[in-house]
């Protein structure tokens, strides 16, 4: 209802399209059973099923080369998705995150937020992320821009149907 509201608001209620989810299958987590159905949509699902919509659904009528990966809260700047685009053409990237800027304004984000970022890196050292030639895989699942060929050859979401850590381990499989 809120999607709607805001795309009505937008003049954009046309170019929404809300997919109703099917019930969680054995074996998979809820959000990525969510991603999965989405991907699916676009054409680069693993697990074969039909998704309900509602209002007209829009057909797609060129496959996407990229899905993004966001969460409802990421504020993106104007150019983001362009940069990453971009990013991701020039280095041939598979897979391209971004650690958003988080909240950080209450007594416990303001405890709990820089050591999180703090600890993240040390589990995750950029150089090692960024290193095509290192085993190390890491992802900020707030922002990821994922090739929709790397998906498939991935498996689809199927291959991380059932981490609650998302987006560390599809970085493990897109790597």
């Amino acid at each position: 209802a809120v999607a709607q509201a805001i795309a009505q608001q937008c003049d954009a209620a046309q170019r929404l399209t809300i997919l109703t989810g099917a019930p969680l299958p054995t074996g998979w987590v809820g959000k990525v059973w969510a991603l999965e159905q989405g991907a699916a949509w676009c054409g680069f699902g693993s697990v074969p099923h039909s998704l309900p919509t509602s209002g007209k659904p829009q057909l797609l009528k060129l496959k996407p080369q990229y899905l993004l990966l966001t969460d409802a809260d990421i504020v993106h700047a104007p150019n983001s998705l362009r940069r990453l685009v971009s990013e991701s053409e020039q280095g041939r990237l598979a897979l391209n995150s971004r650690m958003a800027r988080l909240r950080c304004v209450s007594a416990a984000e303001r405890w709990l937020i820089p050591p999180f970022v703090f600890f993240f890196n040390l589990l995750y050292p950029m150089r090692q992320v960024n290193n095509p030639q290192s085993r190390m895989a890491g992802a900020a699942g707030g922002c990821v821009l994922l090739h929709g060929d790397a998906l498939v050859q991935a498996g689809g979401f199927a291959c991380i149907k059932d981490c609650i850590i998302d987006d560390v381990n599809l970085a493990r499989c897109i790597k």
